[in-house]
C-alpha cells in the first residue's frame, strides 16, 4: 500500500503515521533530499526472506527532483507486501509523479485548523483531556487554544495541535483540577496575543510600556512571524473599520476576510475609537515597515519597534 501524506499539521501526520506503523516491525526511514538514484531499486524492491513486508517513510522526496522524477515511473512496481509512506508538505501536482500517485495512492491532507476554528480546536483538546483523565474546564480549554495560535508558513494564523498536545501532556502531572496559573509557564500567550497588545499599546500611546514589551519579546519571538501578524491584525482592523462604516456585521466582516470572531471582537473598541484618518496613516506605516524588511533596509524587530513608535506619535 502507498500513502502519500500532505500538509503543515506534522503532529496530526505524526499520530497518523503511529496509528499506521503499529503493527510494523521494523521501519526503513529515509530523508528524500538524501536519497540516491541507486538506492530506487531497493526502495521498491520486495520483501526478503527474513521479512514477509516491508515499510518504508520518506519525508520531503519532491524537494529531490531527480529521484521524484524518477519515483513516476517506477512506483507501479512496488510490491504488495511493501508499505510505502510518502511524507510532504506540498508538492507540484502538475507532475508526473503526483499524477501517478493520484492513480494508486491514499492521499490525504492534514492542514492546521485557522485561528477562526477554535470550536473544533476546543472540542478535540477536551476530548484529549478526558483520554488522559484530566479536568479541563471549557474556559480553560478556550484560553488554551487561544494562546496555541501561530504563523503557518503560509503567513495564516492556525492553531497549533502540537503545541497543545504537549501542553496537555505536561498538565497531566498535576494533580486535581487545572487552573489558568498552573499552565501560565507551561503556555505563555501566544505571539498572537502579543502583537494586538503592541498594537494596542501603540494606538493608546503608552509608549513606556510599549518599549518594555517589545524588548521582552525580543528575547522569546521570531522577528519575521510579529511582522507577519502585525500585517495580519492591521488588515483586519482596517477591514472591519470600514466595512462596519458601510453597514456590514462583524460576523460577516469575518467570514469574508477569514478571521477569527473572537480575535476581530478584540479589535472592536480601536476600530470604534480610531478616526478612519488616523488609521490610514496606521496602516500605510506598517505597509512600510513590512517593505522596508522585506528589501533588506531594516532587520525586523528594529522595524517593528520604529513604525510602532510612528503609530504612537501620529494618532
Amino acid at each position: 500500500m502507498i500513502y502519500l501524506l500532505l500538509g503543515e499539521n506534522r503532529f496530526a501526520i505524526d499520530q497518523f503515521v503511529q496509528d499506521l506503523l503499529a503493527s510494523a516491525d521494523d521501519v526503513e526511514r529515509y530523508d528524500g533530499e538524501d536519497l540516491r538514484m541507486a538506492q530506487l531499486p531497493d526502495l521498491l524492491a520486495p520483501a526478503t526472506l527474513f521479512s514477509e513486508r516491508r515499510t518504508i517513510v520518506v519525508h520531503d522526496a519532491s524537494a529531490n527532483s531527480e529521484v521524484w522524477q524518477a519515483l513516476g515511473q517506477a512506483i507501479d512496481n512496488v510490491d504488495q507486501s511493501t508499505t510505502l509512506i510518502f511524507i510532504e508538505n506540498l508538492v507540484d501536482k502538475r507532475t508526473k509523479t503526483y499524477k501517478a500517485l493520484q492513480k494508486i495512492a491514499k492521499i490525504k491532507q492534514f492542514d492546521f485548523w485557522r485561528d477562526y476554528e477554535s470550536a473544533k480546536a476546543i472540542s478535540w483538546l477536551k476530548s484529549l483531556a478526558k483520554q488522559k483523565s484530566i479536568d479541563l474546564s471549557s474556559d480553560i480549554a478556550k484560553t488554551m487554544v487561544e494562546r496555541s495560535v501561530v504563523l503557518s508558513e503560509k503567513g495564516k494564523p492556525v492553531i497549533d495541535q502540537g503545541v497543545l498536545a504537549a501542553a496537555l501532556q505536561s498538565l497531566s502531572y498535576a494533580d486535581g483540577k487545572i487552573t489558568l496559573d498552573m499552565f501560565d509557564a507551561i503556555l505563555p500567550e501566544s505571539t498572537y496575543a502579543n502583537v494586538f497588545n503592541l498594537l494596542s499599546l501603540a494606538f493608546n500611546q503608552h509608549l513606556q510600556e510599549l518599549h518594555q514589551v517589545i524588548d521582552r519579546l525580543k528575547l522569546t519571538d521570531d522577528g519575521y512571524q510579529t511582522v507577519g501578524l502585525l500585517c495580519s491584525q492591521m488588515v483586519n482592523l482596517v477591514a472591519l473599520k470600514l466595512g462596519n462604516k458601510s453597514g456590514v456585521s462583524d460576523a460577516q466582516i469575518a467570514k469574508d476576510i477569514g478571521a477569527n470572531p473572537f480575535a476581530l471582537s478584540q479589535l472592536k473598541p480601536l476600530a470604534q475609537k480610531l478616526p478612519e484618518t488616523n488609521l490610514k496613516v496606521a496602516f500605510k506605516t506598517i505597509a512600510d515597515m513590512d517593505t522596508a524588511i522585506k528589501t533588506g533596509q531594516l532587520e525586523p524587530w528594529e522595524a517593528i519597534e520604529t513604525s510602532l513608535i510612528k503609530i504612537a506619535h501620529r494618532v
